[in-house]
């Protein structure tokens, strides 16, 4: 690269692979850490959408979560069409 000549921008994507930490899927895909413990709690069925993780391969119900990246994406195109807000 010479003195006068513009600094060339390269674009790098990752694949993050299949299991994602809930601190990478909030980042790839912006959905909000209590949204997640929601669909948790009421939508997601542990060992598809997510599992919880641990060192010596015994997790408890509190160890941290991983997520299928492809099932996450398949929770929100099953998604349905936003309902109209009520207005007083």
């Amino acid at each position: 690269m010479g003195k006068d000549s513009e600094p060339q921008i390269i674009n790098l994507i990752a694949y993050p692979g299949k299991w994602v930490a809930e601190e990478q899927l909030i980042a790839l895909k912006g959905i909000k850490k209590g949204t997640l413990k929601k669909a948790r709690e009421n939508t997601f069925i542990e060992g598809r959408e997510y599992k919880h993780v641990a060192f010596d391969g015994k997790p408890w119900d509190n160890s941290p979560c991983f997520y299928n990246i492809d099932e996450i994406d398949r929770w929100i195109e099953r998604q349905s069409i936003a309902r109209p807000r009520r207005y007083r």
